[in-house]
């Protein structure tokens, strides 16, 4: 696939194609793919975990944006737990690892931007102009 690639290249492009887009892997595995983790497990944990941090953070102070996100994190894993029909296929777990940084990450960056706004809450050196 992309052999011509600079050094890395080749292998980030190998791990991005997951689900349906998996048929344009060329055959050889990948080195982290006996840790692939089922696809599911993943979507439900990003969103469980973003619910939890996003609760833990309302708790601190409430924002119109942190509450319609925790009503799109609940609806998420809703639809996870109850709803979507997930593929046999694995995923990769540096993906799984950017999701649950990036839903980790989410909530926070809502309630610090928050707190840098209004002048309250921690501080963590935050200028805002």
């Amino acid at each position: 696939l992309a052999t011509d690639a600079p050094l890395g290249v080749g292998y980030l492009r190998q791990v991005t194609l997951y689900g349906k887009l998996s048929s344009l892997r060329d055959g050889a595995p990948l080195a982290l793919d006996r840790f692939a983790v089922p696809s599911r497990a993943v979507w439900t944990s990003y969103y469980a975990l973003g619910f939890v941090l996003n609760a833990g953070c309302l708790m601190a102070g409430a924002t119109w944006a942190a509450g319609l996100l925790q009503a799109h994190l609940l609806r998420r894993l809703w639809e996870c737990l109850r709803v979507t029909r997930f593929s046999d296929r694995p995923m990769h777990p540096l993906q799984a690892l950017v999701g649950l940084g990036f839903y980790t990450l989410l909530p926070l960056s809502l309630h610090l931007e928050h707190w840098a706004r209004v002048g309250s809450g921690p501080r963590m050196g935050i200028v805002v102009s």
